[in-house]
């Protein structure tokens, strides 16, 4: 015979696998990477409020993404936005008004592209979204 505490931890578990498994309850956010010279900088995004923030050299940036209008509406990979990416772009703001301008090349669930910072310093850009 079970415990009540092992039955009421079994139910909990249960409970929080039921939950996880329902795609409304589906993981919308996750970790990011940002690369340069051999230095990989955590970040973050998030798909429902479609947002990208990082870490680096003690500098906090956040913005958001956008995908361009070409492959919103067409599904082609190729865009004339300036600026953008085959996918989409990101702006990521930093209070010391530092920018990274990002070009996305491609979306979820595999985002990767590459960002420029107001200095000139390139970073990669990788993070993939689980659903």
């Amino acid at each position: 015979m079970k415990s009540p505490v092992k039955s009421r931890l079994h139910s909990v578990w249960m409970l929080a696998f039921a939950l996880m498994a329902n795609p409304a309850f589906a993981e919308d956010s996750g970790p990011a990477v940002f690369s340069a010279g051999g230095k990989s900088y955590p970040g973050r995004f998030s798909v429902a409020d479609r947002t990208l923030s990082v870490e680096i050299d003690g500098i906090s940036y956040r913005g958001s993404f956008s995908e361009t209008a070409s492959s919103q509406n067409t599904g082609l990979s190729v865009s004339d936005a300036p600026g953008a990416g085959l996918w989409g772009r990101a702006f990521l703001f930093a209070s010391s008004a530092n920018i990274l301008q990002c070009q996305l090349d491609s979306g979820f669930p595999k985002l990767k592209g590459k960002c420029r910072s107001s200095e000139g310093r390139e970073f990669r850009l990788e993070a993939e979204h689980h659903s």
